[in-house]
C-alpha cells in the first residue's frame, strides 16, 4: 500500500508505480551492499555529487525522483555494475 510503514519507520514506495518501484530498487540494493543511507550519502559525495539524507530518503521513499546527475555517483557508491541495474526492468 502506498504510504505504508514497516519496521523501523521506512516509509515503503508505492510499487504499483514504476517511480516507487524504482524506489523500491534502490532501498533493495542499498541493503544488499550493506550500507546505510548515511553512508550511501557520504559515498555518493565523495564520488562528486552533492547528496543529503533529505534528498536521498525521498528517492529511497520514491517521493522525488533521482536526479540525472546523480547516476553514476550512485552507481559507484552502490557497487553496481551498470546504471541500468538500478532500475526494475517494468
Amino acid at each position: 500500500e502506498r504510504g505504508e510503514s514497516v519496521g523501523r519507520g521506512r516509509t515503503m514506495a508505492d510499487t504499483s508505480t514504476y517511480a516507487g518501484r524504482v524506489a523500491d530498487r534502490l532501498h533493495e540494493l542499498r541493503v544488499k551492499s550493506g550500507f546505510s543511507a548515511e553512508e550511501i550519502v557520504e559515498r555518493v559525495n565523495r564520488f562528486g555529487y552533492e547528496l543529503t539524507k533529505h534528498t536521498y530518503y525521498g528517492w529511497e521513499r520514491g517521493r522525488t525522483q533521482i536526479n540525472f546527475n546523480a547516476l553514476v555517483p550512485l552507481k559507484k557508491a552502490l557497487r553496481i555494475k551498470t546504471v541500468g541495474d538500478m532500475f526494475p526492468k517494468q
